[in-house]
């Protein structure tokens, strides 16, 4: 009953219908293929050949863009079995919320008691790196309520740091309902330095904290006062290590989500807007809600279409992937004024079909993205190159059918991808994480 409940409340259903809404045509299309699309409109045409601004394709590939009209060239992979170029780490007892992948792959794991642990391997061959650091979490009546901890980096007090951020809502075992308690930010340490075996929420950050971002004013912090209320707060973090504080505070009007993290939008270091699912309680119509923000404040929100299985958002533009629960991948120009403009990217071939009830969101890196999907039922991680349209797929060593509980979170970066698989044997539950070079183990999908 839980794990239906909580499926039911966070995630979408694949039977979810992608509504066609017309978008403006004010901004310019960043992205190699056809010409801009007025509306999601699946029949539009997709043209690799032909560059919506030729005369940026220089540009767009000089700064990693998708603009260009050939592929980005992979990053080089670090894992060192050139063989699968993959590795897989298994047994970790319980089920992995977020990874976070830099020269260490950090994953942290639902609550452990009145801890959440922290595992970090090495990105290279998957070795651990020590125990686990123990994330302290507020205290709760319930015995064993799920949380869901987000990790990132910023840079602060000098160095990039490595955080985990908690929203003020869990999900009771005893009866998988939802309740309100205070959640917050933890800064653990410097990244890939060694982990400290504890880490606490720093108390001028009690609240909701969504996440932190790194901007040009310094790292953000976005925040609620409830998830099911209608502002939020993006703050800037401020002192130093020991001593922080939030300071300079901007409130915005959002919309009510339950779980759903939200996601900022960069035109290069900038911050300029904030991209919300909201909607929830009704899988037929699930929306992404935006916001552009400014040092002047929050201007008027804008809806992108209902009814999506999965999204992201790029690293330095105000760009969005969507990809439809009837696998259409759309590319979203946001521009700092939030007047989308959409362009069909691909869509997935016979037989593939977006993951729906899964935790793991789509990721973008290095031109791609990648979501977790299925193809006749068996578990796939695809990738799509955006500049082109092409699909790849990566057949992770995924337990049969009868064991294999779904995918729970999925990064990528470095050059690779990783993704935590959840697996149960009898009354037994496990998670492991696996990881997987573009270069290498992701296969051309005809």
């Amino acid at each position: 009953m839980f794990r239906a409940r909580l499926l039911a409340s966070m995630f979408v259903s694949s039977a979810a219908a992608f509504l066609a809404v017309s978008f403006g045509v004010g901004c310019e299309d960043d992205s190699s293929g056809g010409a801009p699309v007025t509306s999601f409109d699946a029949t539009a045409p997709f043209d690799s050949a032909a560059p919506n601004h030729p005369g940026d394709a220089a540009t767009d590939a000089a700064d990693g863009g998708d603009g260009a009209v050939f592929d980005v060239p992979d990053e080089a992979c670090p894992i060192t079995d050139v063989t699968s170029k993959a590795w897989s780490k298994k047994g970790i007892a319980t089920t992995v919320r977020s990874i976070l992948i830099r020269d260490t792959v950090y994953a942290v794991a639902d609550r452990n008691g009145t801890t959440s642990p922290l595992y970090s391997f090495a990105l290279a061959t998957g070795d651990g790196k020590g125990v686990p650091t123990q994330i302290a979490l507020p205290a709760v009546t319930d015995a064993n309520p799920t949380f869901l901890p987000r990790l990132q980096t910023a840079k602060f007090d000098n160095h990039e740091q490595l955080f985990v951020s908690l929203l003020n809502r869990y999900y009771g075992a005893s009866d998988g309902g939802v309740f309100e308690n205070k959640g917050g930010l933890v800064r653990v340490g410097p990244i890939d330095a060694p982990l400290p075996a504890t880490a606490a929420i720093l108390p001028s950050t009690q609240g909701s904290v969504d996440g932190v971002f790194d901007d040009t004013a310094g790292p953000r912090v976005l925040s609620w006062s409830s998830l099911e209320g209608d502002a939020g707060t993006v703050s800037t973090l401020t002192g130093a290590a020991g001593s922080e504080t939030l300071a300079s505070p901007l409130s915005f009007p959002g919309k009510p989500s339950e779980f759903e993290r939200s996601e900022v939008l960069h035109e290069q270091d900038r911050i300029v807007g904030v991209l919300r699912a909201t909607n929830l309680a009704n899988p037929s119509a699930v929306v992404f809600s935006g916001w552009p923000i400014s040092d002047a404040g929050a201007g008027a929100p804008i809806d992108l279409p209902g009814g999506y299985a999965t999204a992201t958002v790029r690293d330095t533009a105000p760009m969005a992937y969507v990809l439809t629960s009837a696998g259409e991948l759309f590319e979203v120009d946001l521009g700092e004024t939030m007047s989308p403009v959409g362009r069909l990217v691909t869509s997935l071939p016979q037989g593939y079909a977006p993951a729906p009830g899964s935790n793991a969101r789509m990721v973008y890196t290095n031109g791609s993205v990648a979501f977790p999907a299925f193809k006749d039922g068996a578990p796939r991680i695809l990738r799509v190159r955006l500049g082109t349209g092409a699909i790849e797929e990566w057949i992770p060593d995924a337990p049969d059918a009868g064991t294999f509980v779904g995918w729970s979170a999925l990064a990528a970066g470095h050059g690779v991808v990783c993704t935590a698989i959840g697996r149960t044997v009898g009354a037994t539950s496990s998670a492991e994480i696996d990881c997987a070079c573009l270069d290498g183990a992701f296969q051309r999908v005809p």
